[in-house]
């Protein structure tokens, strides 16, 4: 079924994916310290999305994002907002807030307990095990979960709404 979701991209990455004819992930926007991460959640989209390719993931927002905000670029720097129409099938949703344990190589716990065990290495799940927790998207039901989601190349044709903006220096 399709459905809408929106992504924020760079200037140049929207430049590159019109002359391409498809917008994809490129490894070359992803900070060093993150890659770890990225690669995990591509092999997370190869085991749970039959059309995945293999591509550096597009990350996707089920809401339209608050360009009024800041957070999304480096103050100061062009972006575009692209609103896509997509089959839902093709896209892993995750918990933003949990995806930052992965980002930071942490634990996902259910309290202190656990996470001290699991980074002891005393429990009967690994860190990378605790990162799948991330999916279920009611898992931490004592705050308000942003969802977000990662696909692969995407068709130009799948992109409906078009708007360049100025990044903001204000937080999310």
């Amino acid at each position: 079924m399709l459905r809408r979701y929106y992504t924020i991209q760079k200037i140049e990455a929207w430049e590159e994916a019109q002359q391409k004819g498809y917008l994809e992930g490129n490894k070359n926007y992803v900070y060093e310290e993150f890659l770890k991460a990225y690669l995990w959640m591509m092999n997370q989209m190869r085991k749970r999305l039959s059309l995945y390719n293999g591509e550096y993931p597009v990350w996707l927002w089920l809401e339209r994002p608050d360009l009024r905000c800041g957070g999304y670029l480096n103050p100061g720097e062009k972006g575009v907002l692209l609103e896509i129409y997509i089959d839902e099938e093709r896209v892993l949703l995750s918990d933003f807030y949990l995806w930052h344990c992965v980002l930071n190589n942490d634990a996902v716990a259910d309290d202190e307990d656990e996470w001290e065990l699991i980074r002891q290495g005393k429990s009967h799940i690994t860190i990378e095990q605790s990162w799948e927790r991330i999916f279920d998207v009611n898992y931490d039901s004592c705050k308000n979960t942003i969802i977000q989601g990662v696909t692969g190349k995407i068709s130009i044709d799948k992109i409906r709404l078009i708007k360049e903006f100025i990044a903001k220096n204000i937080g999310i």
